[in-house]
């Protein structure tokens, strides 16, 4: 199944007891693989991060974890989190420099949390970009190779596998 991650923002995280944890209130990315590492649940007292690897299950209206409660942050997630930064709003472009836009939202499969597509919004248009298109995510800069660029490059990306 495929989520948009904004759709993920104020769902209810619970355990497979459906005892609620807390509420979505954020992700943690990891910029090397593409994909969510975990997400920020808003519970009783401060923040939690949920390694994405604990949900056994997610879909529009619940996340569910197997834990009973969620784990404490490791300080490997909390660097990771750190420095990817949050993707979303961030400015996408080429490989050369040229501007394509802002992330407004990603697709992400939901078994395995990988970003199968870029939402990037842009004053003149809007565009999906699948991953196999991307180079580098940085905490400034989302940079995609310059075939984007090409005037048939959004009727072919329709057409890609979201997997891919």
């Amino acid at each position: 199944m495929i989520i948009e991650a904004t759709a993920l923002l104020g769902l209810p995280v619970a355990t497979s007891q459906a005892v609620e944890l807390g509420r979505v209130c954020g992700w943690a990315f990891d910029g090397r693989r593409a994909r969510v590492a975990a997400l920020k649940v808003n519970r009783k007292g401060p923040d939690a991060l949920l390694p994405w690897m604990e949900i056994s299950h997610i879909d529009r209206q619940v996340v569910v974890s197997d834990l009973p409660v969620i784990p404490k942050e490791s300080d490997a997630l909390v660097q990771l989190a750190r420095s990817t930064g949050a993707i979303i709003g961030v400015r996408a472009k080429t490989e050369g420099g040229r501007g394509l836009g802002r992330i407004n939202d990603l697709f992400l499969e939901a078994e395995t949390g990988l970003i199968a597509r870029f939402y990037i919004r842009n004053f003149l248009q809007d565009r999906l970009i699948p991953r196999q298109f991307l180079v580098a995510i940085t905490p400034k800069d989302i940079i995609f190779k310059y075939v984007v660029e090409t005037p048939v490059f959004d009727t072919v990306a329709a057409e890609a596998p979201a997997g891919s």
